[in-house]
């Protein structure tokens, strides 16, 4: 990970101030770049971070001005928490107990570390030789993507790699309202994911709480990320026992998906009456209802009966009331049109629109977070994740409250 301290200050600022946060005065530019003077530190330069997959280790490497003047800051620190000395004539270190951190520092560097491996850390950073670079730095220091960022992180992670890519880069732009999360995946070989020229798929509403569009070529099967990705969805699928290789197999490359809301729909009610002979008869009768709103429409090769017909042998969809259920969900008809199959639990069936985009909104704990598919070339996509400010910023200051109890 790559920080430009004061420019990243400087960006975020906006957000602290406006929303009143504690922290927004220790963290302006101006603060900063002072008590970094104070403490011969150099912010004007990039700090660089790591972490482990596991999130119990990470690191930060920055550079000093002045090594003479850190000593300042950490005698301050000792008025408040323990903090223990084990120096050597090389370099100064110092283990902050409560925190479980580490620091680190000589003429030119500052290193702070909390994990289990700070004697392994430290002795790759004391004995790095002048102008080598780690292979996994240096494959990151090299990339031109996000370079103008001021914070990037970069990933080679299994969890990238078990959907197939060999990197992912992740920076951010923000407003007062809203956070951007920039991705960049990477794969050697060419990826597979084409968008469709020619897309059919749902419109839009406000109501929509959770919506799927994906309109892609269907040969991503074909390709070696695209395998790896089924696979990832057929692991997840197992839970419900979905048959999403048999889908894969079968699939058209367009996929819409709608839940939220209320939709009209009808309810046959079937009645027992007297006739004015006192003969008891069935009435039929149908009642106009209410039902939450879902809505699926996707297409198939000529073989997409094979799909439909899993769904029926696995008890996902079944029959009922001359309607379809799947699962939970409320009582659907649906429409086999040209190579389209179409679910509602409305009382009509939706006009498909061209070229709806390629996106996922998902609402979680009633924040919308919006997922979006940019540009793609043969070896790389683009995504963007958008979601609003102040439900993380209450999140935050949940977690901070609960540690404060705990």
């Amino acid at each position: 990970m790559r920080l430009k301290s004061l420019q990243f200050s400087k960006e975020i600022n906006p957000i602290l101030f406006k929303y009143k946060l504690p922290i927004r005065e220790f963290a302006s530019p101006e603060f900063m770049l002072g008590q970094a003077k104070h403490h011969g530190i150099n912010i004007q330069t990039a700090a660089y971070l790591f972490f482990n997959e596991a999130r119990d280790e990470w690191g930060a490497l920055v550079q000093l001005n002045d090594s003479s003047k850190v000593i300042n800051g950490i005698d301050r620190f000792r008025k408040n928490t323990v903090i223990s000395d084990s120096s050597t004539d090389e370099v100064r270190i110092f283990h902050f107990h409560e925190l479980n951190i580490k620091i680190a520092y000589e003429k030119n560097y500052l290193f702070v570390y909390s994990g289990n491996l700070f004697s392994k850390r430290l002795t790759e950073v004391q004995h790095v030789k002048s102008g080598e670079v780690r292979p996994l730095w240096k494959r990151f220091l090299k990339r031109k993507e996000f370079r103008k960022e001021n914070l990037v992180v970069y990933s080679e992670s299994e969890g990238i790699k078990s959907w197939g890519f060999d990197y992912g880069l992740f920076a951010h732009d923000n407003d007062t309202t809203g956070l951007h999360i920039k991705c960049y995946l990477y794969t050697r070989v060419p990826h597979g994911i084409i968008k469709k020229s020619k897309a059919l798929g749902l419109p839009k509403t406000d109501q929509d709480s959770k919506a799927i569009e994906l309109h892609i070529s269907p040969n991503i099967k074909d390709s070696k990320t695209g395998q790896k990705m089924i696979g990832k969805l057929h692991e997840m699928g197992k839970k419900i026992s979905f048959p999403t290789r048999t889908f894969f197999d079968h699939w058209g490359g367009d996929l819409s998906f709608r839940e939220g809301g209320v939709v009209n729909s009808t309810q046959r009610i079937v009645t027992s009456e007297f006739d004015e002979n006192f003969n008891v008869r069935e009435v039929i009768k149908n009642q106009r209802i209410q039902v939450p709103g879902y809505t699926a429409a996707f297409n198939t090769n000529a073989n997409g009966n094979v799909f439909i017909n899993s769904l029926f042998g696995k008890g996902l969809l079944r029959s009922e009331e001359q309607k379809l259920r799947f699962l939970f969900s409320p009582l659907l008809s649906m429409k086999h049109e040209n190579s389209f199959y179409i679910f509602t639990s409305a009382s009509h069936f939706p006009t498909l629109m061209v070229n709806p985009g390629n996106y996922i909104v998902w609402e979680y704990e009633g924040t919308p977070v919006n997922l979006r598919l940019g540009n793609i070339k043969r070896r790389s996509i683009e995504l963007q994740i958008d979601f609003p400010v102040k439900p993380l910023i209450n999140y935050l200051q949940r977690t901070k409250n609960r540690k404060k109890k705990g």
